[in-house]
């Protein structure tokens, strides 16, 4: 398993658990997405 991988579902897990929007090249970490796009 390569570490892109590795660091992909590292991001993934976060992004379940701590609400991390993944957009276009860009990853906005905690609430902060909350401001642009709610989901």
């Amino acid at each position: 398993m390569s570490i892109e991988l590795l660091v992909f579902g590292v991001i993934v897990v976060a992004a379940l658990v701590g609400g991390i929007s993944v957009n276009v090249g860009d990853i906005n970490i905690g609430n902060k997405h909350k401001e642009n796009k709610p989901k």
